[in-house]
Protein backbone atom coordinates (compact mmCIF):
# COMPACT_ATOMS: atom_id res chain seq x y z
CA UNK A 1 0.00 0.00 0.00
CA UNK A 2 2.95 2.32 -0.70
CA UNK A 3 3.79 2.54 3.00
CA UNK A 4 6.97 4.45 3.79
CA UNK A 5 8.37 4.85 7.29
CA UNK A 6 10.63 7.81 6.61
CA UNK A 7 9.61 9.92 9.60
CA UNK A 8 7.87 13.23 10.09
CA UNK A 9 9.61 16.60 10.37
CA UNK A 10 7.64 19.19 12.33
CA UNK A 11 9.39 22.44 11.46
CA UNK A 12 9.27 26.21 11.81
CA UNK A 13 9.25 28.57 8.85
CA UNK A 14 9.77 31.70 10.98
CA UNK A 15 11.29 32.63 14.35
CA UNK A 16 7.88 33.00 16.00
CA UNK A 17 7.23 29.28 15.47
CA UNK A 18 10.64 28.01 16.59
CA UNK A 19 9.26 26.64 19.88
CA UNK A 20 5.97 25.33 18.50
CA UNK A 21 6.74 21.77 19.53
CA UNK A 22 7.79 22.63 23.09
CA UNK A 23 4.46 21.98 24.85
CA UNK A 24 3.92 18.66 23.06
CA UNK A 25 7.47 17.55 23.79
CA UNK A 26 7.18 18.51 27.47
CA UNK A 27 3.90 16.63 27.86
CA UNK A 28 5.38 13.50 26.29
CA UNK A 29 8.58 13.68 28.29
CA UNK A 30 6.61 13.80 31.56
CA UNK A 31 5.49 10.28 30.66
CA UNK A 32 8.94 9.11 29.66
CA UNK A 33 8.25 9.37 25.92
CA UNK A 34 10.89 11.11 23.83
CA UNK A 35 10.11 10.59 20.12
CA UNK A 36 11.61 13.85 18.80
CA UNK A 37 15.12 14.66 17.62
CA UNK A 38 15.99 18.34 17.24
CA UNK A 39 17.44 19.61 13.95
CA UNK A 40 18.90 23.02 13.23
CA UNK A 41 18.39 25.00 10.04
CA UNK A 42 21.80 23.86 8.76
CA UNK A 43 21.08 20.19 9.56
CA UNK A 44 17.74 20.28 7.77
CA UNK A 45 19.40 21.92 4.76
CA UNK A 46 22.35 19.54 4.63
CA UNK A 47 20.32 16.39 5.24
CA UNK A 48 17.28 16.96 3.02
CA UNK A 49 18.02 20.04 0.93
CA UNK A 50 15.19 22.02 2.57
CA UNK A 51 16.76 25.39 3.27
CA UNK A 52 13.67 27.50 3.96
CA UNK A 53 13.02 26.19 7.47
CA UNK A 54 14.81 27.53 10.52
CA UNK A 55 14.46 24.59 12.94
CA UNK A 56 12.50 21.40 13.44
CA UNK A 57 11.99 18.16 15.30
CA UNK A 58 11.95 14.72 13.67
CA UNK A 59 9.86 11.74 14.77
CA UNK A 60 11.41 8.71 13.08
CA UNK A 61 8.54 6.41 14.11
CA UNK A 62 6.10 8.09 11.71
CA UNK A 63 5.34 7.01 8.18
CA UNK A 64 3.03 7.75 5.29
CA UNK A 65 0.74 5.67 3.13
CA UNK A 66 -1.06 6.15 -0.18
CA UNK A 67 -4.68 6.49 1.02
CA UNK A 68 -6.24 5.20 -2.21
CA UNK A 69 -3.97 2.14 -2.23
CA UNK A 70 -4.81 1.53 1.42
CA UNK A 71 -8.56 1.69 0.72
CA UNK A 72 -8.33 -0.63 -2.28
CA UNK A 73 -6.11 -3.08 -0.36
CA UNK A 74 -8.53 -3.15 2.59
CA UNK A 75 -11.37 -3.78 0.14
CA UNK A 76 -9.53 -6.68 -1.53
CA UNK A 77 -8.67 -8.21 1.83
CA UNK A 78 -12.22 -7.88 3.15
CA UNK A 79 -13.67 -9.51 0.01
CA UNK A 80 -11.15 -12.36 0.23
CA UNK A 81 -12.35 -13.05 3.78
CA UNK A 82 -15.98 -13.26 2.68
CA UNK A 83 -17.05 -9.80 3.81
CA UNK A 84 -19.91 -8.34 1.79
CA UNK A 85 -19.42 -4.70 0.79
CA UNK A 86 -22.37 -2.57 -0.24
CA UNK A 87 -21.26 0.60 -1.99
CA UNK A 88 -23.32 3.62 -3.07
CA UNK A 89 -25.92 2.89 -0.38
CA UNK A 90 -26.90 6.07 1.49
CA UNK A 91 -27.45 5.95 5.23
CA UNK A 92 -30.72 7.72 5.99
CA UNK A 93 -30.47 7.40 9.77
CA UNK A 94 -29.09 5.21 12.54
CA UNK A 95 -30.26 4.20 15.99
CA UNK A 96 -28.77 5.96 18.99
CA UNK A 97 -30.07 3.57 21.62
CA UNK A 98 -29.98 -0.20 21.93
CA UNK A 99 -28.50 -2.39 19.22
CA UNK A 100 -26.93 -0.43 16.35
CA UNK A 101 -29.28 -0.22 13.38
CA UNK A 102 -28.80 1.66 10.11
CA UNK A 103 -31.72 2.61 7.88
CA UNK A 104 -31.16 2.68 4.10
CA UNK A 105 -33.58 3.27 1.20
CA UNK A 106 -34.02 -0.50 0.81
CA UNK A 107 -34.26 -1.54 4.45
CA UNK A 108 -32.33 -1.78 7.69
CA UNK A 109 -29.01 -3.30 8.76
CA UNK A 110 -28.41 -4.42 12.35
CA UNK A 111 -25.07 -5.25 13.95
CA UNK A 112 -23.35 -5.66 17.29
CA UNK A 113 -21.11 -2.65 16.61
CA UNK A 114 -21.15 0.28 14.20
CA UNK A 115 -18.22 2.44 13.06
CA UNK A 116 -18.98 5.91 11.70
CA UNK A 117 -16.08 6.21 9.24
CA UNK A 118 -17.46 9.25 7.42
CA UNK A 119 -14.62 11.75 7.80
CA UNK A 120 -15.69 15.39 7.56
CA UNK A 121 -19.36 14.48 7.08
CA UNK A 122 -19.55 13.49 10.75
CA UNK A 123 -19.95 17.23 11.36
CA UNK A 124 -23.55 16.92 10.13
CA UNK A 125 -24.45 14.87 13.20
CA UNK A 126 -25.75 16.98 16.11
CA UNK A 127 -23.56 15.08 18.61
CA UNK A 128 -20.43 16.38 16.88
CA UNK A 129 -21.50 19.62 15.19
CA UNK A 130 -20.51 21.90 18.07
CA UNK A 131 -17.09 20.29 18.63
CA UNK A 132 -15.72 19.74 15.11
CA UNK A 133 -14.59 22.43 12.66
CA UNK A 134 -14.69 21.37 9.01
CA UNK A 135 -11.70 22.94 7.26
CA UNK A 136 -10.67 22.47 3.63
CA UNK A 137 -7.31 21.08 2.60
CA UNK A 138 -5.75 21.91 -0.76
CA UNK A 139 -3.06 19.86 -2.44
CA UNK A 140 -1.00 19.92 -5.62
CA UNK A 141 1.55 17.59 -7.18
CA UNK A 142 4.40 18.30 -9.59
CA UNK A 143 5.57 16.29 -12.57
CA UNK A 144 8.26 13.71 -11.72
CA UNK A 145 11.48 15.52 -10.79
CA UNK A 146 13.76 12.71 -9.52
CA UNK A 147 16.87 14.74 -10.33
CA UNK A 148 15.70 17.52 -7.98
CA UNK A 149 14.87 15.08 -5.20
CA UNK A 150 18.23 13.30 -5.59
CA UNK A 151 20.08 16.62 -5.56
CA UNK A 152 18.33 17.54 -2.33
CA UNK A 153 19.06 14.16 -0.74
CA UNK A 154 15.34 13.79 -0.05
CA UNK A 155 14.73 10.41 -1.73
CA UNK A 156 14.11 8.71 1.63
CA UNK A 157 13.39 11.90 3.51
CA UNK A 158 10.51 12.64 5.87
CA UNK A 159 7.08 14.07 5.43
CA UNK A 160 7.42 17.77 6.29
CA UNK A 161 4.99 20.27 7.72
CA UNK A 162 5.41 23.72 9.19
CA UNK A 163 3.98 25.16 12.41
CA UNK A 164 1.49 27.65 11.00
CA UNK A 165 -2.05 27.66 12.29
CA UNK A 166 -3.15 26.61 8.80
CA UNK A 167 -0.46 24.04 8.22
CA UNK A 168 1.60 23.81 5.05
CA UNK A 169 3.13 20.46 4.13
CA UNK A 170 5.14 18.65 1.48
CA UNK A 171 6.79 15.34 0.75
CA UNK A 172 8.64 13.51 -2.03
CA UNK A 173 6.69 10.63 -3.54
CA UNK A 174 8.25 7.28 -4.54
CA UNK A 175 7.68 8.01 -8.27
CA UNK A 176 9.72 11.24 -8.13
CA UNK A 177 6.89 13.74 -7.85
CA UNK A 178 6.57 16.24 -5.00
CA UNK A 179 3.21 16.77 -3.32
CA UNK A 180 2.51 19.92 -1.33
CA UNK A 181 -0.48 21.57 0.21
CA UNK A 182 -2.10 23.76 2.82
CA UNK A 183 -5.10 23.62 5.11
CA UNK A 184 -7.80 26.11 6.02
CA UNK A 185 -8.81 27.79 2.78
CA UNK A 186 -12.46 27.77 3.78
CA UNK A 187 -14.69 26.24 6.43
CA UNK A 188 -17.96 24.32 6.46
CA UNK A 189 -20.69 26.28 8.23
CA UNK A 190 -22.77 24.05 10.54
CA UNK A 191 -20.82 20.99 9.41
CA UNK A 192 -21.77 21.40 5.76
CA UNK A 193 -19.38 19.93 3.17
CA UNK A 194 -20.43 21.71 -0.01
CA UNK A 195 -19.13 22.13 -3.57
CA UNK A 196 -16.27 24.36 -2.38
CA UNK A 197 -14.59 21.25 -0.98
CA UNK A 198 -14.32 19.60 -4.39
CA UNK A 199 -12.41 20.37 -7.58
CA UNK A 200 -9.07 22.16 -8.17
CA UNK A 201 -7.32 24.00 -5.34
CA UNK A 202 -8.67 27.59 -5.29
CA UNK A 203 -5.51 28.98 -3.64
CA UNK A 204 -3.06 27.27 -5.98
CA UNK A 205 -0.89 30.36 -6.61
CA UNK A 206 -0.65 31.17 -2.89
CA UNK A 207 0.30 27.67 -1.84
CA UNK A 208 2.75 27.26 -4.73
CA UNK A 209 4.49 30.46 -3.66
CA UNK A 210 4.68 29.08 -0.12
CA UNK A 211 5.99 25.76 -1.49
CA UNK A 212 8.81 27.59 -3.26
CA UNK A 213 9.89 29.16 0.03
CA UNK A 214 10.56 25.77 1.58
CA UNK A 215 13.64 25.17 -0.55
CA UNK A 216 15.66 26.92 -3.23
CA UNK A 217 15.81 23.57 -5.06
CA UNK A 218 12.07 23.57 -5.81
CA UNK A 219 11.74 27.17 -6.98
CA UNK A 220 10.38 27.23 -10.49
CA UNK A 221 8.55 23.90 -10.16
CA UNK A 222 4.91 24.18 -11.13
CA UNK A 223 1.96 21.93 -10.24
CA UNK A 224 0.69 19.34 -12.68
CA UNK A 225 -2.58 18.70 -10.83
CA UNK A 226 -4.33 20.18 -7.81
CA UNK A 227 -7.38 19.35 -5.78
CA UNK A 228 -9.31 20.29 -2.66
CA UNK A 229 -11.03 18.18 -0.04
Amino acid sequence: VAFRRDGWLWAASCAAHADASRSARSALERHGIKPFEEFSQEEIRDRWGIDGLITGVLDRSCGSVDPAELAFSLRRTALSLGVKIFEQTPMLSFSRQGKPRVTTPEGQVSAEHMVLAINAWIGRLPEFRSSILIAASELAVTDPVPDVIDRMGWRDGPYVNDSRLMVGALRALPDGRIIYGKGGGHFGFAGLVDARFDGPAPRLDVMTEEFHRYSSHVRGLRPRHSWAG
